[in-house]
């Protein structure tokens, strides 16, 4: 059912921004929906689509299943909808997770009543034993939550450090992929996890080193003392040192000096070539970008380790690159400081770490090349261009709507195709616009080339138009004429009836079985009544 399903788009949300709105909060409740899908119903028409077969018969679902593809995405626009008026105010929704946060517990108290109130409104249950209420610190998404910050949860980390040496490379991926959910924590987690990050590598052979070994206890050691990192105060200025490399940028948000964000970027080719003092300024330029959501309007400081950017709001003459910055920097209410190199350690790391992936970005970028050359020229050999000329006569592929299912097995039943229509003109590289008769006038008159055939005169493949009746969306529906054949199937508790039956538009060679109790409730009246 999942492969044939249009996938929902509704973004899910990233944690780490969800946790961005929790500054100043010192009261925390935790509620955790009862098998949250199962609390939403089935559209009555969509029941027949999760149906199932047991050894004990064939069962529906009337609720929203787990593993369905769309059922993440539209429970959480479903909770989205349920507190629309609450959410960036003092609740936060990721699935069927729910954390009310307040600044004390007066208002926790309120903002408590208002959550259930909601829950309650809409029929939503929760499960109580799941559920924690008034706490200064909580576990939630996989992180510890408190009014010091942010945190990685022990008991989420305790398979990571009870994990026993790998011995093959999937176990290595599993490993690297559980400890990466927290890298943010671990300063210099690729560089710590490079040497057991080779023996991933295709073709690699597996060889557990001394070097691995090393590396599989540092990353335990460090998720056990991983940092606090701080939630952002709007209410507080900012402390933005930044920093400048040949070939990187290197920016740290702080505040009340704890570290709140990291980020490092790669120069561009034009970039390289600017001088040392425009690309501190570049740096400043690019911090102020990066988090302008949380400077724009608010008071920051700004420590670079180039002495002269303190009277760039002074110099008389700048170049109209030096200009063009002046006027962004204008918008932040800042104030620039000296900040001497050897003190600037944290961003001067950041930006030396563009220089250090320099040759592997190059070794990537040599092997993309060499795979996209290589598959253009399989392309290329395999391809032939589709194009018609005006008055070809071509068929127009249909889609026909039966609903026939045949045990799992897809139908034998070939695509058809109406026509062959003439071809009036050809509207841009890939479209034609086609003469249609007029029974067709509600259709528009205008198809991809994808969907046409060139007229080979094949009555076989050729369905005729008025014995049909075509919608709208170039689909039409299929009715059984006639039972060729019957049979029947026993079980161990019933037996089941057999019909082959031919369809409209198909020869008796392309008939299929199907079962009675389908036939009976999809085209009732087809089959002969039976008496009891």
């Amino acid at each position: 059912m999942n492969a044939v399903t249009v996938k929902n788009k509704y973004p899910l949300p990233h944690i780490d921004i969800l946790f961005d709105q929790l500054g100043g909060a010192t009261v925390f409740s935790k509620i955790d929906l009862r098998s949250g899908y199962h609390q939403i119903k089935v559209r009555e028409e969509d029941i027949p689509k999760t149906a199932f077969s047991t050894r004990y018969g064939l069962y529906e679902y009337l609720v929203m299943s787990f593993g369905l593809t769309n059922a993440p995405a539209f429970f959480m626009y479903l909770m989205n909808s349920v507190f629309m008026n609450e959410l960036d105010k003092f609740v936060v929704v990721f699935i069927d997770d729910i954390l009310v946060y307040s600044k004390n517990e007066k208002e926790h108290e309120e903002h408590l009543r208002i959550v259930l109130s909601r829950l309650r409104e809409h029929k939503l249950y929760a499960k109580f034993s799941k559920c924690a209420f008034w706490l200064k610190e909580v576990a939630f998404l996989g992180h510890i939550l408190s009014a010091k910050g942010v945190a990685v949860d022990p008991n989420k980390v305790e398979d990571v450090l009870n994990w026993k040496q790998p011995q093959t490379v999937t176990q290595i991926r599993s490993f690297l992929g559980l400890a990466g959910y927290y890298r943010r924590f671990i300063k210099d987690f690729s560089k710590i996890a490079k040497p057991m990050t080779a023996l991933t590598q295709k073709n690699a052979k597996f060889a557990w080193s001394p070097k691995c070994e090393e590396a599989f206890g540092t990353l335990k050691k460090l998720l056990t003392s991983a940092p606090i990192l701080a939630q952002p105060d709007i209410t507080k200025p900012f402390d933005v040192y930044c920093d400048a490399s040949g070939s990187g940028l290197g920016c740290v948000l702080m505040q009340e000096g704890r570290v709140i964000a990291y980020a490092s970027c790669q120069l561009r080719k034009y970039e390289v070539n600017y001088p040392t003092h425009d690309l501190e300024l570049l740096a400043v330029v690019y911090a102020l970008k990066k988090w302008r959501h949380y400077l724009l309007g608010n008071t920051c400081h700004v420590y670079i380790d180039h002495k002269s950017l303190k009277y760039i709001f002074t110099q008389p003459e700048l170049n109209m690159r030096q200009r063009r910055w002046l006027e962004l920097i204008k918008d932040y209410d800042l104030e620039v400081h000296y900040h001497p190199g050897k003190a600037n350690v944290v961003a001067d790391a950041l930006s030396h770490l563009v220089t250090q992936a320099e040759e592997q970005v190059k070794f990537i970028h040599s092997n993309l090349r060499r795979a996209q050359s290589r598959q253009k020229s399989y392309s290329d050999k395999r391809r032939r261009p589709l194009t018609f000329e005006d008055d070809d006569h071509v068929y127009l592929r249909v889609s026909p709507m039966k609903g026939v299912h045949r045990f799992g097995v897809k139908g034998k039943l070939a695509p058809r195709y109406v026509g062959p229509f003439k071809i009036t003109e050809q509207c841009g590289p890939v479209a034609y616009r086609l003469e249609l008769p007029p029974h067709l006038a509600a259709v528009h008159d205008v198809f991809h080339v994808s969907q046409l055939k060139k007229c080979l005169r094949v009555p076989e493949e050729v369905i005729d138009t008025s014995q049909i009746q075509i919608q709208p969306d170039l689909t039409y529906q299929e009715q059984p004429i006639k039972i060729l054949d019957q049979k029947q199937r026993a079980t161990r508790r019933r037996t089941i009836n057999f019909y082959k039956v031919q369809w409209s538009n198909h020869s008796e060679e392309e008939a299929t079985w199907e079962q009675e109790e389908f036939l009976r409730t999809k085209y009732p009246g087809f089959l002969p009544s039976t008496s009891n």
